[in-house]
């Protein structure tokens, strides 16, 4: 059980292999197998049968819809599976699916609305982008773990990084630039295996696009979800009288 600690990059970083065990292994499996589907079965359909013009634009569309459904889904579980981790309670992958069925719809809309929110501050330029982020970075997990309302969430989640935002950029820049080496890492170890095979540039790019691309963003959802959680558990020790609202 989470009783002590600090918020800081060290410490958050020494808890992910306690956050991260069978169910969040399991859960991006989930994800790299669902989505690898819906890319083959959405590119079947578009060059297979031989859709083409504006009707495979749309089934593209409705396929990358799907997925990114899917995937706050998986990131809504794995939020409660590092959770219970945390709190030594750990849960079956298939159980923490079945706690993110509650009140998934109001998770969405809370995710669509970030998504809106940094892109309008990153449009304007990027540091009001980062700024937004890191402002409301704990309003997904406020929502998972504390039963807030969207609005509630958001409001306690920039309340509570007020004062910490430095520390919390810090925690999600290695978080991003961890992630970026490993993608550029095994991106090279694959496309040396690919060209040991001669497999032709056609072939590797449907690779990419139905097999390693879900692989890549269903390790991300459960490394953001477990992260994510720890932070937000941590700032309840250090704040708990703002996370009390």
């Amino acid at each position: 059980m989470l009783t002590t600690g600090q918020l800081s990059v060290g410490h958050v970083f020494r808890l992910l292999p306690k956050v991260m065990g069978q169910e969040s292994i399991s859960l991006w499996l989930m994800f790299s197998g669902v989505g690898s589907a819906l890319n083959l079965l959405s590119v079947l359909l578009q060059y297979g049968v031989g859709i083409g013009g504006p009707v495979a634009s749309l089934i593209a569309l409705l396929f990358t819809l799907v997925i990114s459904v899917v995937a706050c889904f998986v990131h809504y579980a794995a939020i409660h599976a590092a959770d219970m981790r945390l709190a030594d309670r750990p849960l079956q992958a298939v159980q923490t699916l079945w706690i993110a069925s509650h009140r998934f719809w109001d998770y969405l809309a809370m995710a669509l609305l970030m998504g809106f929110v940094v892109t309008v501050g990153t449009l304007l330029l990027v540091i009001p982008g980062l700024f937004v982020w890191i402002a409301f970075s704990l309003a997904l997990p406020a929502l998972a773990l504390r039963q807030f309302g969207i609005s509630e969430s958001m409001r306690v989640s920039w309340l509570a990084t007020e004062g910490r935002r430095w520390r919390l950029l810090a925690i999600w820049l290695v978080c991003v630039v961890a992630g970026f080496v490993a993608l550029i890492g095994v991106g090279l170890l694959f496309a040396a295996l690919f060209h040991l095979l001669g497999v032709g540039p056609v072939a590797v790019q449907f690779l990419m696009v139905c097999v390693m691309d879900p692989v890549f963003t269903g390790a991300s959802l459960v490394v953001t979800g477990a992260v994510s959680t720890t932070v937000f558990r941590l700032m309840e020790l250090e704040a708990p009288e703002i996370l009390e609202a």
